[in-house]
């Protein structure tokens, strides 16, 4: 029993593994695929996973790659927009020129100051483009809230803020490769390359020994405070002195003729007195003005005499929200914005007058402080003259050409990025196409070889099959 056993078990293992074999081919045919599971091949399978493997992951960096893209996209269309409004003789800068001139009338350049005006609304709008649920130019807070926030006063945009990320957020494009998804807006729209400031009045401010931190236009403002005189001449400070005396400094000197009972005002012309004035008004040439008391002026004078002045004061850069005494009249007094916490460092030593004059800081102009300043000066709110307008008018261009110098710059990499991802994207789809033809040619199935080997099989199948019905038909009475 136990041979006819082994015979039984033998030809049913065979026909067993007959059967196997010809549903492996019959599957492999129908998927075709001529690795199904890891059994079929090892090996193979092994190097189908892997291949699979860095498919997905080419799909990540294709995907991200898209994302860059379509932002560097829309960022370039942004900035190319932006310069092309400023740039042109029909662009802001065509217009400042016209208007630097000294051609327009009044109401033309407060005219010209609605177009500015329009114009930094659409900038701001523009700089707050939003590309697949981020800001492009918001950095690494690009999905917070909008990158750049205007403030108002009395309806009109006097200052705009950047409140993005100061970090572009990078995403991977190939493998040990980042690319950034988004832009730092300051880093678009403001100039970094800082240089002296420089001072347009004629109070004798001039830049200070340290680095200032104030950005783009600013107001020097110098007022008044006290006026001390040396000697003991008894001349006074009048009582319309602390108010009204507008030389401020140590650089001035009165003149007291004695004898003949005049006096004046550094090189100005001689008023007579009395004794008897509480407010003798001198002036000097330069129209600065001090206000003094004579009536305790000391007996027994005689000849020219002169008396040396002390005239402190204060500084601003926010139209007096906060100042700094001028009192020690160094080279590098700080004047601080209390808004913002920027400073302006000032050589006082030169300073002679009061007045409110305008500081330019070249090489940190932004965009929009550049529009904000250039309609402020169409629209001469601070009361200067027509020639001192026309030629804040025309600094305001060379701002202008500033800003579209760093858009100009910006525009050409951003085009540079978007063309180097241009050229990864192809790069990632021929590596792709490589993977499907090395997994195609470790995993797809062979039709005729497959339809060959399943007709020998079913062949095989069918002679094991036949024997071994023959074999168990025999019984004893065939040996009889």
């Amino acid at each position: 029993m136990s041979g006819w056993g082994t015979i039984y078990n033998n030809m049913m293992y065979g026909l067993e593994n007959h059967s196997q074999t010809l549903a492996r081919l019959q599957e492999q045919i129908a998927s075709g695929s001529r690795v199904i599971r890891a059994s079929d091949d090892p090996s193979n399978a092994f190097q189908i996973m892997d291949i699979k493997s860095q498919t997905r992951t080419l799909e990540v960096y294709s995907e991200n790659l898209d994302r860059i893209v379509l932002s560097l996209k829309q960022t370039y269309s942004v900035i190319q927009e932006l310069s092309s409004s400023l740039s042109g003789e029909d662009g802001a800068r065509g217009k400042l020129t016209q208007a630097a001139s000294g051609t327009y009338t009044d109401s033309q350049r407060s005219g010209l100051a609605v177009y500015f005006d329009t114009l930094l609304g659409h900038a701001i709008s523009l700089a707050n483009r939003k590309v697949l649920g981020q800001y492009v130019f918001g950095g690494d807070a690009s999905d917070a809230s909008v990158p750049y926030v205007a403030q108002y006063e009395d309806g009109k945009i006097v200052s705009v803020t950047y409140e993005g990320g100061l970090r572009s957020i990078s995403v991977p494009v190939a493998s040990g490769v980042e690319q950034s998804a988004t832009l730092v807006g300051e880093e678009v729209f403001r100039s970094d390359r800082r240089t002296e400031p420089i001072f347009y009045g004629d109070t004798g401010a001039a830049a200070g020994a340290g680095t200032s931190t104030v950005r783009g236009d600013a107001w020097l403002t110098v007022v008044h405070d006290t006026t001390t005189y040396g000697g003991a001449t008894g001349v006074l400070a009048g009582s319309r002195s602390d108010d009204e005396d507008t030389i401020v400094g140590m650089s001035h000197k009165l003149t007291l003729d004695a004898d003949t009972g005049r006096i004046r005002l550094d090189g100005g012309q001689f008023v007579d007195y009395t004794g008897a004035e509480d407010n003798l008004e001198l002036t000097n040439v330069a129209g600065d003005v001090v206000f003094v008391d004579m009536r305790s002026l000391a007996g027994g004078l005689s000849g020219m005499i002169d008396v040396t002045i002390t005239a402190t004061g204060k500084m601003s850069i926010d139209d007096l929200e906060s100042t700094a005494d001028l009192t020690a009249f160094t080279d590098n007094e700080a004047v601080i914005d209390s808004v913002t916490g920027r400073v302006l460092y000032v050589d006082a030593t030169g300073i002679e007058r009061t007045g409110v004059e305008p500081v330019r800081v070249p090489g940190t102009y932004d965009l929009f402080g550049m529009l904000i300043g250039a309609r402020d000066a169409l629209l001469n709110e601070r009361g200067l003259s027509e020639a001192d307008q026309t030629e804040l008018i025309g600094e305001a261009i060379e701002s202008l050409n500033e800003v579209l110098g760093g858009l100009t710059d910006n525009m050409t990499a951003v085009g540079g990025r978007s063309q180097a991802m241009d050229t990864l994207k192809m790069t990632l789809v021929n590596i792709q196409g490589d993977l499907d033809i090395r997994r195609s040619t470790l995993q797809d199935a062979d039709i005729i070889e497959l339809a060959a080997e399943l007709a020998r099989t079913q062949t095989f199948y069918e002679m094991t099959l036949a024997v071994t019905a023959r074999v168990l038909s025999l019984s004893l009475l065939d040996y009889l």
